[in-house]
């Protein structure tokens, strides 16, 4: 009996390395993903209306901004959000959010990295079941 609770633990240890090199590869790619650009636009420089939220007093501010829109919807709201992100991330920020906030599309198998405390959220497209694994440091 002995014997097979120490197999069960030294393969659940293998099996937590495993996982821990994988999240480290996932982390890479991602990193890597952040630095390239999006396609850049093929038009002319588009006025878009950003609603930029202010934590000082919970308000919601209008502000304009000229960005490059593709030509794909899907990708013109993604330039938007990355706009939006690009304020919130500017020094000092009236909402700061993470380095390395960005819009992903997951897909079946995927694995996503969050280092602690990052605020995020998801929005699944159709019916999802998510495993989600914490992994406690020392």
């Amino acid at each position: 009996m002995f014997a097979v609770l120490v197999a069960a633990a030294i393969g659940l240890g293998l099996y937590a390395l495993h996982l821990k090199r994988k999240v480290a590869r996932d982390e890479q790619l991602a990193a890597q993903q952040q630095l390239e650009k999006a396609p850049p636009g093929n038009g002319p420089p588009t006025l878009v209306t950003l609603y930029v939220a202010s934590d000082s007093d919970a308000t919601l501010r209008k502000s304009q901004m000229s960005i490059v829109l593709p030509a794909e919807r899907s990708e013109r709201a993604r330039a938007v959000l990355r706009a939006l992100f690009g304020a919130y991330l500017q020094s000092p920020s009236t909402h700061p959010i993470g380095a390395g906030a960005d819009v992903r599309d997951v897909s079946e198998g995927a694995m996503v990295y969050m280092p602690p405390l990052l605020e995020h959220g998801i929005k699944a497209k159709t019916e999802v079941v998510m495993l989600l694994v914490m992994i406690k440091g020392k």
